[in-house]
């Protein structure tokens, strides 16, 4: 029993959340930032973009589920971008999921946006952003 003690102990300071804090999902990072592509250039006119979940709170360690959603890039967000005529983006649950194209040149950057729904988002809607230039 003594040594139970000591584990929880141990546990509880080294993880301030090994005694049952859990982490909470509070935002959607994209990746990249930023990305500038040339439209006319078949080879260099898509860019894939991934989104993270931002996580606060204690958790308890790498391992865990919370923390793997957040090192892993979700295929559980919505993508759109701010100007459909001259760029598209794909939804589709394959290798092109999340990758931008641009169609045209853009008269500035458009804004990239991953959505995770309230239903996968611990019952609020996330967004995260990005911005892409075509030139």
């Amino acid at each position: 029993m003594r040594g139970a003690w000591a584990v929880l102990l141990s546990c509880v300071m080294l993880w301030p959340g090994c005694g049952g804090v859990s982490c909470t999902l509070v935002g959607i990072n994209v990746s990249p930032a930023s990305a500038t592509l040339n439209h006319a250039d078949s080879a260099n006119n898509s860019q894939e973009f991934a989104a993270f979940g931002s996580l606060s709170g204690h958790c308890v360690s790498p391992a865990t589920a919370a923390q793997s959603t957040l090192q892993s890039a979700r295929r559980d967000v919505v993508w759109s971008v701010s100007d459909p005529v001259n760029v598209s983006i794909s939804n589709t649950n394959d290798e092109t999921f999340g990758r931008a194209t641009c169609l045209s040149a853009t008269s500035g950057s458009v804004t990239v946006t991953a959505t995770l729904p309230a239903s996968a988002g611990e019952g609020k809607t996330l967004a995260g952003t990005a911005t892409l230039s075509c030139d």
